[in-house]
């Protein structure tokens, strides 16, 4: 089951301690933690150039989405919604993990690990989320995509409009139930070493 990222160490000014452009804040870092504590604050990071520090900004006013002409976007119907980790063990498999049958389920989602809702996610459902798998040895990790907001999402399913002539149900009437977009997947070992496909081993 999807749980949350590690608290982080820093603590955010009240938003009303902004200035009259927004920012709350300078410094801090990147971090889950940091950026989901952030979030549930009304914060969001923004950094000062190019090569310059993080700012952490929460303007007033806000932009506001009618929400009576919104439009949903690919790009957010092709947003994963559940998922399968894979694992293979190069140094067990004969095929070297060249082969999709040498892989094993190691974790399979709820439908909801990412839950997502028209017109997007909003604290605390927000996209970036930790699960904790069971300990196994593998070389090679794959993300297998079960459904996609167009799929597994309700708020995307059935006809979206009253145009008679026109399908807009997310899996019959459109092609996005076919695509998925994910930003990064992250794998921590507990131990060893990590390298990219293609990398020589370590001993070598």
């Amino acid at each position: 089951m999807p749980v949350d990222a590690p608290p982080t160490r820093w603590a955010f000014p009240p938003v009303d301690h902004a200035d009259e452009d927004g920012l709350v804040g300078v410094g801090a870092d990147l971090e889950p933690g940091t950026i989901l504590a952030a979030y549930r604050r009304a914060l969001f990071p923004m950094p000062f150039g190019p090569h310059g520090p993080v700012g952490w900004w929460s303007p007033d006013p806000r932009a506001v989405v009618p929400l009576d002409g919104l439009r949903v976007s690919r790009s957010l119907r092709r947003s994963l919604r559940r998922f399968e980790i894979r694992t293979c063990d190069s140094t067990a498999e004969p095929s070297g993990c060249a082969d999709d049958s040498a892989f094993e389920s190691l974790y399979t989602s709820p439908p909801d690990a990412f839950p997502g809702r028209a017109p997007r996610p909003v604290a605390p459902d927000l996209q970036m989320r930790t699960f904790d798998l069971p300990n196994v040895q593998a070389t090679h990790v794959q993300l297998v995509v079960l459904t996609n907001q167009c799929t597994g999402g309700p708020d995307f399913q059935g006809d979206q409009d009253t145009d008679p002539l026109n399908n807009s149900d997310c899996v019959t009437g459109s092609s996005e139930d076919e695509k998925l977009r994910a930003a990064a997947l992250q794998v921590f070992s507990s131990g060893g070493s990590v390298t990219q496909a293609g990398d020589p081993p370590a001993d070598s």
